[in-house]
């Protein structure tokens, strides 16, 4: 008998820990500080990008371009492949289009209005890329998923225009700035993400290892000898110091799989952060990758801690003094208390 009553006090323990254990994974209440550094640089990606693309947008994109539309409906067979470019047919409707992107990327960048221009880059993003396939890549999909996370995440909040519009409201009525923004929501948004960068590196080190060239530690050798990613300077280096070949071959692959699983240690994070930044740098430079590794970058900017912007705002404040940061602002009493994920 006692058995059978000890049994359900388990499983409701059990449950208990485990409801907790869910909620502290998705919803602890987080800043939105990391999904503004993603914020900032993704939007100026998207308009350095975009802006250079102007002059050649019919083009591209156009119906006298590389893909008519005849040609973009037979490779967008799927009902739910759509683009806003597929129902324009004059000039003059795909330039408005594009100088309306533009501003809205200018916009969610600085943080303007960024509830409502934040949903027109994503639209926009997607209709690049639906529209052209031959242009898009792997990059647009990953830009088009946290572009996807960024809107329904509660962005705008912290290093934007809306945040001093915010405060400077209420300093003109007597009262005290508000408290940072933080949600249990924010730290959803910021967890998917963050999900989103760790699958990415995982299935790119399983990817790695099924080829015997990163088994024997000749990749590197391999890639920029090919004619996509061709470097003399590294060839010419690479002839001289073979083992430079090895170094960078295990040390990618080291990186790529140590990734998923330590980023989440607290002891851990700042050494893989600081590594995964490196190794996108490096594709930058090195393999003519800068947007890629650009935007990978600001993908993981969720991973970076308010208390390492803090720090960095109180350093700054110590060297350049007088500085006021918006992510340095402590929440007033009777805040909600704001834990780091």
């Amino acid at each position: 008998m006692r058995a059978a009553v000890t049994f359900p006090r388990r499983a409701r323990t059990m449950l208990a820990a485990f409801a907790v254990a869910w909620d502290r994974l998705w919803f602890a209440k987080q800043t939105t500080l990391p999904l503004e550094l993603a914020r900032i640089g993704i939007g100026a990606a998207l308009l350095l990008n975009y802006g250079s693309a102007s002059p050649h947008i019919l083009e591209f994109w156009g119906e006298a371009g590389w893909m008519p539309q005849a040609v973009a409906a037979h490779y967008a067979d799927d009902p739910w492949m759509q683009s806003i470019f597929f129902y324009f047919t004059l000039p003059w409707q795909f330039v408005a289009f594009h100088a309306v992107f533009l501003a809205s990327c200018a916009a969610f960048m600085v943080g303007w209005r960024t509830s409502w221009f934040k949903w027109i880059v994503f639209i926009g993003e997607v209709s690049y890329d639906r529209r052209n396939l031959v242009l898009a890549y792997g990059v647009d999909e990953i830009l088009c998923s946290l572009l996807f996370i960024l809107c329904l995440a509660p962005t705008g909040r912290a290093l934007s225009l809306d945040r001093w519009r915010e405060i400077r409201v209420a300093r003109r009525s007597d009262r005290a700035a508000p408290p940072p923004y933080a949600s249990a929501w924010t730290g959803a948004c910021i967890r998917l993400i963050q999900l989103q960068m760790a699958t990415l590196f995982f299935y790119s080190a399983i990817n790695k290892i099924r080829g015997d060239d990163w088994w024997t530690g000749d990749a590197m050798w391999f890639v920029f000898s090919s004619t996509d990613y061709y470097n003399r300077f590294l060839l010419d280096l690479f002839a001289s110091h073979y083992w430079l070949v090895n170094v960078a071959t295990y040390t990618t692959l080291l990186i790529e799989i140590a990734f998923p699983f330590l980023i989440w240690q607290r002891a851990t994070r700042p050494y893989l952060l600081a590594a995964a930044i490196f190794l996108h740098i490096q594709i930058g430079i090195f393999m003519g990758m800068p947007y890629f590794s650009f935007v990978m970058i600001m993908g993981h900017m969720s991973f970076v801690q308010p208390q390492w912007l803090e720090r960095l705002g109180a350093a700054l404040k110590q060297r350049f003094g007088g500085i006021k940061t918006l992510y340095a602002e402590r929440p007033t009493i009777g805040s909600p208390r704001i834990e780091a994920g």
